[in-house]
């Protein structure tokens, strides 16, 4: 054999080779199409669901009243109990959980009151350790005799 038709030979494979490759590729996305179309009628998933995302009520914070300070009490007979409740109201709406801090706002006192609650306070006396004993205490200065209008 002939280094031409040798030459030639090799020349007719390669053609082959490129024109098959060369339909291979050319065919190549209808049967990527028909595989996809193929599994999509035989796919077991449904179709995801678009759920809207929920209506969220906005709460508009409503704003307490304010509570205006109590008057200082300065021990004048029969209007502790008075001023007692405006700070239990006061701690109410402003609340307070710790005891010496509510004693203490309590001796922002005048008067006799205020010498009272400073002896009690400076003799680091147990009523001040509990903000009930200490109103209970603080009564002294509370009117023993009430008299209610009908």
């Amino acid at each position: 054999m002939s280094e031409l038709s040798v030459s030639i030979q090799d020349s007719l494979m390669m053609t082959h080779y490129l024109i098959s490759s060369n339909t291979a590729l050319y065919n190549q996305p209808s049967t990527l199409t028909e595989r996809v179309t193929r599994l999509a009628r035989h796919s077991s998933l449904p179709a995801p669901v678009v759920v809207p995302a929920p209506i969220v009520n906005q709460v508009v914070p409503v704003k307490e009243p304010h509570v205006p300070l109590p008057e200082r009490y300065s021990g004048d007979f029969g209007s502790c109990q008075s001023f007692l409740t405006q700070v239990s109201l006061l701690f109410k709406l402003q609340p307070i959980k710790n005891n010496q801090a509510k004693i203490a706002f309590l001796i922002g006192l005048s008067g006799a009151a205020r010498d009272w609650g400073t002896g009690v306070w400076g003799q680091q006396s147990p009523t001040c350790n509990s903000y009930t004993v200490f109103v209970a205490e603080m009564k002294i200065f509370d009117h023993p005799v009430r008299v209610f209008a009908a």
